[in-house]
């Protein structure tokens, strides 16, 4: 996860400390949005049906143990906004071999970190809508969260607030965030902020906008209760993502 080089009112210490934070909401979400899927659902997605019953066989037969196996699908196209780009998003499941099932991954076209391999036809409809669903609600919060992470950047900017509480002032998470960075003397310090903690703030515009809806993502966040280390018969995640100027928090679903 990149770190932040601070050059406002938070030092780098603290700016870094709240950016892990971000992070840990974000994963409490994608917790509880990630389904688990078998290897036969894998094979139904993304293996050509010709190609199935093959490469389960020859996994059973000759995968060593203790190999842990890597296999990238480009699932689906995620629109980063109104009337901007679409972005692949590139999901990466992995296994160790066992006797108990996989199947040997077969070579992607291309790049294996943008593959051109996508659902199959034949996929049933269900299950088709089961992954894709999922995986649009994990873009959706990367996406949030990438804005989060954005706008507490563009504060955190000492010629657009040149105090901690003039942040507090525009952008009132910071002070859970500082909580559970353990930052709790900052955090009453700038707990209630005077009206003239805002005096001399440059806020730009499109950080303006985006104040109210980040201070809600970050809100309905931590109303969330974290579930825990969650095991899955097969593991997965997305591959680092950037959507517009945000950038993603999908490094370790």
């Amino acid at each position: 996860m990149a770190r932040a080089k601070s050059k406002g009112p938070l030092i780098n210490a603290a700016h870094n400390q709240l950016d892990t934070q971000i992070w840990k909401l974000a994963m409490r979400q994608y917790k509880h949005i990630k389904l688990p899927f078998t290897f036969e659902d894998l094979m139904q997605l993304f293996i050509a049906p010709e190609w199935r019953k093959r490469l389960f066989e020859v996994y059973q037969y000759a995968a060593p143990s203790g190999v842990t196996y890597d296999y990238h699908a480009g699932v689906i196209d995620q629109r980063v906004g109104p009337g901007q780009r679409l972005l692949p998003v590139t999901v990466r499941f992995s296994w160790r071999a066992s006797a108990d099932g996989g199947f040997l991954p077969p070579r992607s076209e291309g790049n294996s970190m943008h593959p051109t391999l996508t659902v199959q036809d034949d996929c049933p409809g269900e299950l088709r809508e089961k992954f894709e669903h999922m995986m649009h609600e994990l873009c959706g919060v990367a996406h949030d969260f990438g804005e989060v992470k954005w706008v507490l950047g563009k504060l955190n900017a000492k010629e657009v607030c040149p105090t901690a509480a003039c942040i507090r002032y525009y952008w009132p998470p910071v002070v859970p965030l500082l909580e559970l960075a353990g930052l709790r003397d900052l955090a009453d310090e700038v707990r209630e902020p005077s009206a003239r903690s805002g005096w001399y703030s440059k806020i730009p515009s499109d950080v303006h906008e985006r104040l109210k809806d980040t201070s809600d993502f970050v809100a309905r966040a931590l109303l969330v209760e974290d579930p825990g280390n969650v095991r899955y018969p097969v593991d997965y995640l997305m591959n680092d993502l950037s959507f517009g100027k945000f950038s993603g928090v999908v490094d370790h679903i």
